[in-house]
């Protein structure tokens, strides 16, 4: 027999394939025999982060959120690592506008 194939996939479940020999060349005949590989689920991968939106405030702290979507891949894969809303996307906030209100 030949050595197997590499896996047509690297996660999700993919095939190899290897040939019956016949003094190192291929057997004619019915030869190839094929089994399943990389059964395990494909992770997620998260998108780039989208731009912050605003701040939400001209003065003081006030606070500006960015997101980024889960690809949640084909064959049922897992999530993307780490917190996820609802929606399948993950948010960062970050402060912003430190600057001091004028007083009244």
């Amino acid at each position: 027999w030949s050595d197997w194939s590499p896996c047509s996939v690297t996660c999700g479940g993919g095939i190899q394939s290897r040939t019956l020999l016949c003094d190192g060349v291929i057997c004619p005949g019915e030869t190839n025999v094929t089994r399943n590989c990389s059964t395990e689920l494909c992770e997620g991968t998260w998108a780039d982060w989208s731009e912050y939106s605003p701040c939400s405030a001209t003065c003081g702290e006030g606070i500006r959120i960015r997101s980024r979507n889960c690809t949640i891949p084909e064959y049922g894969g897992k999530p993307c690592p780490g917190n996820i809303t609802d929606d399948g996307r993950q948010l960062e906030e970050a402060t912003c506008n430190l600057s001091l209100c004028p007083s009244r």
